[in-house]
């Protein structure tokens, strides 16, 4: 039998003398038709279509007439496929997991995908090892080099550049973990040319699955514009927003703004509320711990260096839960601020660090009142007023006083005893009742008199209209009977105490 050659074969068909058998070199069989190779045989290889003809190679299976097909004309590879897309498709029709399955007995060293270019930083590496899902960088193809940078593992967490949950938790709650030696960071941009006033920049957002598998919003963290941008002009502000009871979609909450302004936000119409709540979530309180603090501080390196200016903070006052309030500040020397006035719990305020219950003052208040005349005995049948003026001013226990009285015309009727200013805002108590000045008009005051006075009753909420002594003589009072007819008037100040 002769060599023959691709376009006359040595072994040929009568009917078709440029298809059959040839022999190219020693040890080879090269199979043509119409002239042209399709297939060589040789002893260290089995070649098809080395000329590189446009003559695709088909492969059928018992169920699939394109188990392997060569896309010779587009230089593609299909398996299930005769019109592949890309340099290798798989496909599959029908609803089944059929795939692609790389597999190695040494689980430490499993198969791999290399994505190899003409870089010098080495090829990425996809592989699979104990279940887990990992990505490495700067591989050598056909080795197991790289260095790890990201893996899913078989708890469904991402994680970046560890291989294992740093999570208190330990379960597959931490579903996106990140770790750097330089810190771990989550980047969310905005590629836009034109961004206005209001736009978002970037969001994380938080849905949950209720019952019926509907997932709906229920938090969220939104960076959105401020204010137009603009080259080297970024003001952003930060939007946080919860979902309330029975609602269905978030509401913002807090807003912290370009220029450091942080905002709570509610509608205040509503049963909504903005509350900041300190939490103290010990079991047991120790004497002196605080509850919670909001401290103003400054790094200017004059008046003690940067410290804190100012504080206010909730302190217990003993092991119970009763909390007094305190506000502190800096005096410009050293670095601590220092008390200067508490809300105690059992009510009232010391000052300059004085916790003493007894030493507190409990009660402030500004006011008016209505003087009038009265008698320790019997009453008037008629007063005639034409000014009744009273102010007080209440410090603690303490009330100070001041009255104008006007009358221009009175009856005494039965009024007898000492002449009362009676309408006191407060009831004085006993036994520190006390007095003040007062000036008298049209009231016949007695001979050789060297102080007059008022004094306010003990028990009662009045005073004696002019207390008065004589030389080296005994107290008496002005009487009813001593007011004048026509005009008359009273003027008085003074403090006295009070249990109310």
């Amino acid at each position: 039998m002769e060599d023959g050659s691709l376009a006359a074969p040595g072994l040929a068909f009568a009917s078709d003398l440029d298809t059959g058998f040839s022999r190219s070199a020693s040890n080879k069989i090269n199979f043509s038709t119409g002239g042209a190779e399709r297939l060589e045989i040789g002893d260290s290889e089995v070649v098809f279509n080395d000329p590189s003809n446009d003559v695709d190679f088909r492969v059928e299976s018992n169920g699939n007439a394109n188990m392997l097909f060569v896309d010779a004309g587009n230089d593609r590879v299909g398996i299930g496929t005769s019109s592949p897309v890309t340099d290798l498709e798989l496909s599959r029709t029908g609803n089944n997991a059929d795939g692609l399955t790389l597999t190695c007995s040494d689980h430490t060293n499993t198969p791999r995908l290399f994505f190899e270019s003409t870089s010098t930083n080495g090829a990425p590496v996809l592989f699979g090892e104990d279940g887990d899902l990992r990505i490495n960088t700067g591989g050598t193809p056909g080795s197991s080099s790289g260095t790890e940078r990201a893996r899913i593992d078989t708890s469904g967490r991402l994680l970046v550049g560890t291989s294992s949950n740093i999570g208190a938790g330990g379960d597959n709650r931490d579903t996106i973990i990140g770790v750097s030696a330089s810190g771990a960071g989550l980047l969310l941009g905005r590629n836009d040319s034109t961004v206005s006033n209001g736009n978002n920049i970037g969001k994380i957002q938080f849905w949950g699955n209720d019952a019926n598998g509907t997932y709906e919003q229920c938090a969220s963290i939104v960076a959105e514009a401020d204010a137009d941008h603009g080259d080297g002009a970024k003001p952003t502000r930060l939007v946080f927003s919860t979902t309330a009871s029975a609602q269905s979609s978030p509401t913002e909450r807090l807003r912290i703004g370009s220029d450091g302004m942080v905002e709570l936000r509610a509608n205040q119409g509503t049963a909504e509320t903005n509350v900041i709540r300190f939490t103290d979530t010990d079991t047991s309180v120790d004497a002196s711990q605080k509850f919670g603090q909001l401290q103003w501080f400054s790094n200017d390196a004059s008046g003690g260096g940067p410290s804190v200016k100012g504080e206010i903070y909730v302190v217990a006052r003993d092991t119970t839960p009763d909390g007094d309030m305190v506000f502190a500040t800096h005096d410009g020397g050293g670095t601590n601020t220092a008390e200067n006035i508490r809300l105690i719990s059992e009510g009232g305020l010391t000052f300059n660090g004085d916790t003493a219950v007894a030493n507190a003052l409990n009660d402030y208040e500004e006011g008016t009142w209505t003087p009038a005349f009265g008698a320790t005995g019997g009453s008037f049948t008629s007063v005639t007023y034409s000014l009744q003026s009273g102010r007080y001013t209440k410090i603690g226990n303490r009330v100070f006083i001041e009255c104008r009285l006007q009358i221009t015309a009175h009856d005494v009727g039965t009024a007898s005893g000492g002449l009362l200013v009676t309408g006191l805002p407060y009831t004085v108590n006993s036994p520190t009742g006390i007095g003040g000045n007062v000036a008298l008009s049209n009231i016949d005051i007695p001979t050789s008199v060297v102080n007059l006075a008022v004094e306010c009753r003990e028990n009662a909420s009045q005073f004696y209209a002019g207390l008065y002594t004589r030389d080296n003589s005994t107290f008496g009072n002005i009487t009813p009977g001593n007011l004048t007819s026509g005009t008359v008037e009273a003027r008085a100040s003074g403090f006295y105490y009070t249990n109310s």
